[in-house]
This record gives C-alpha cells, structure tokens and sequence, in this order.
C-alpha cells in the first residue's frame, strides 16, 4: 500500500503546511512499518518502531501553529506511547482514520476540524430532539381536535 499523497489547495502551500503534510506523510508511513514490525513478533524492534511512531506524532505536533492541534497531537503520542497493546491498535485506528481525512483539508481547518466532531454530534442531536418535539406537539394538536 502506497503512503497517502498530499492534495494541494489552489493557492499553494504555506512553509508551515508543506512542514505539516509532511509530518503526516512521515507518521502514514512509520504507521506501516509499526505493523509491519509488530507481524514479525520481534519485540525489540517493536519497541524501536513504537518509539519512532511517538515520535511521528510528536512531530506533527510541532509542525503544527494551532495549540489545540498541538495539544491533540501530544496526548496521542503519550496514550500510544504508555498505552497497552490493545490500546495501541485501537489508537492506530483512529489515527489512520484521521490522516485520511486530514490529507483532505485545508491546512487553515485543521483545528476546526479536530473539535468539529463533537459539534457536530451535540447539533445532529439537537436537531433530532426538535424534530421529534415538533413531531410529538402536532400530533398532541390533531388528537384533541
């Protein structure tokens, strides 16, 4: 599987965008070398690789002007790097998740992006709840007519 490729925007990358698609280049591809690794059963280059991926995540975080993007990063890189193996994996899975999407956006959106998630669940979920309460208020209104 090929590393994922950065989608330029129409106006050009900033120094700080090329510094920050390539930290995520670089966590995509160490990302692969982590599992492969991980298949061969040897414990110390696991060790190694685990390191460096620590480190990949770290990167991003300092490639990154956004505290919050920053912040985000770095408790990443600690839970990975502390965590227990199926923590590990479950992490790895949100993470390569997450670099997929953020090879699609705008580097400006990185930090809308990270928080827009919660958002957008709390405005799905209180969308839905007005929707029924209207519901439920009409047919309250038929059925006493």
């Amino acid at each position: 599987m090929e590393p994922l490729q950065t989608v330029q925007n129409e106006q050009g990358t900033s120094k700080d965008e090329t510094a920050w698609r390539t930290a995520i280049e670089d966590l995509d591809a160490q990302m692969k070398r982590y599992e492969e690794t991980r298949r061969t059963g040897d414990k110390e280059a696991e060790q190694e690789e685990s390191r460096k991926l620590v480190d990949a995540m770290n990167q991003i975080a300092d490639s990154h002007p956004d505290p919050r993007v920053q912040e985000e990063w770095r408790k990443k890189a600690q839970a990975f790097d502390t965590g227990s193996d199926t923590e590990k994996q479950s992490l790895l899975g949100d993470i390569g998740k997450r670099i997929a999407v953020l090879f699609t956006v705008p580097f400006a959106l990185v930090g809308a992006v990270v928080f827009a998630t919660s958002a957008a669940i709390y405005g799905a979920g209180n969308m839905v709840g007005n929707v029924l309460q209207r519901t439920r208020s009409r047919r309250k209104s038929a059925s006493q007519q």
